[in-house]
């Protein structure tokens, strides 16, 4: 093996410089192809999607997503990891162990180097189209149609890293109302996220409205182990169950739902969004419950607040002389309120001075 390399050292420039050439090569040749595709829209994939909605009739064009083109990437990892399996095969054969185990590694590195940029130059990419009344995925001569009031169900599994070494995961999944299942993944240009988004908000904007009325007639909803009347929540077959009225506040994130208990600041219950299809509609439907309720006490707040009664909540108290906070260790007079800002999560209340307390609304 020394030998071997003795005499083909002299050689490693001339390797080098055919690994420098091809990699110049591809990257040429991407680059004149991206220029290309720029150039001209309007591919025969695209006018394929455009006949498919317009059979459809999905309306007009809003957005589109591809598949990330990692074939440049996996060519030039290709081009320059494969000499090197070449250059194992080249070595003298001997009947001795060594050198069956040289020759072995040097078929297999090749393999490995050039194994991803044949897949992935022979892979079909997708692509997605999404119009006002739906969206089509097309990935070579498979196609997935839908239109947004065919969606019976809609899942969202991300997980955010929050550590330096961390990534962030998105993947979501539909269901048609023939049951047919589709999911869109992280491997899309623009992210996947914002599909993701449109899909759901889609979703909530169709759901929402059928969720509302039937809870309004007497019905029971139910998400995944989830259910919700006009008056009460309850989850586990009604093992637990909240009353409305103690419901005060219910979150969603990408990662989490959680419904608050009035004056607790650990929450109720919480749990991972992928588990519950439709969250958005879930948490639409309870907010639209819980404002209902708020409404409906509010003139009977604003008339204890008018005859003299202090209005109390948890930590904030309103008096007809101002704002109390942590049962008057806080004080400000009205006229020295300068902003009383309330966000889903905080209130501030700012003086005209300074603020005097900021904390979350539970």
């Amino acid at each position: 093996m020394s030998t071997f390399l003795i005499h083909f050292g002299p050689l490693l420039p001339v390797l080098a410089v055919s690994i420098a050439i091809p990699i110049v090569f591809v990257g040429a040749f991407v680059g004149i192809g991206r220029m290309r595709r720029q150039g001209q829209r309007t591919t025969t994939q695209q006018m394929q999607v455009q006949q498919m909605a317009a059979l459809h009739d999905l309306g007009e064009l809003q957005k589109s997503f591809d598949q990330q083109d990692m074939r440049a990437i996996f060519t030039v990892i290709g081009l320059i990891c494969a000499p090197v399996g070449f250059f194992l095969l080249l070595s003298p054969w001997t009947p001795d162990i060594t050198a069956l185990l040289v020759h072995a590694w040097g078929m297999i590195w090749i393999l490995l180097c050039l194994l991803p940029a044949i897949v992935s130059l022979t892979r079909r990419r997708l692509h997605v189209a999404v119009y006002a009344a739906g969206l089509i995925a097309l990935k070579g001569e498979q196609s997935f149609i839908t239109r947004w009031d065919q969606i019976e169900k809609f899942w969202k599994i991300v997980s955010i890293g929050y550590d330096g070494d961390s990534s962030d995961s998105y993947e979501y999944k539909i269901q048609r109302n023939d049951g047919t299942l589709y999911r869109f993944k992280d491997n899309l240009t623009p992210a996947v996220s914002h599909l993701g988004r449109h899909i759901e908000d889609e979703v909530t904007r169709l759901l929402l409205p059928l969720a509302i009325a039937s809870c309004a007639g007497g019905a029971e909803m139910t998400w995944d182990g989830l259910q919700v009347s006009s008056y009460l929540l309850s989850m586990d077959g009604g093992h637990r169950s909240l009353s409305l009225d103690e419901v005060e506040l219910v979150t969603l994130d990408e990662e989490h739902l959680a419904i608050f208990h009035k004056g607790q600041q650990r929450a109720w219950h919480k749990q991972r969004v992928e588990a519950i299809a439709n969250v958005a509609v879930f948490k639409g439907l309870l907010d639209h419950l819980l404002q209902q309720r708020v409404r409906s006490q509010l003139p009977q707040v604003i008339a204890a607040y008018h005859a003299g009664t202090p209005i109390a909540f948890v930590r904030v108290t309103l008096t007809q002389q101002g704002v109390e906070v942590d049962q008057g260790k806080k004080r400000l007079l009205w006229h020295e309120v300068s902003t009383i800002e309330v966000t889903q999560e905080q209130v501030d209340i700012q003086s005209r001075r300074d603020r005097i307390w900021s904390g979350r609304r539970v």
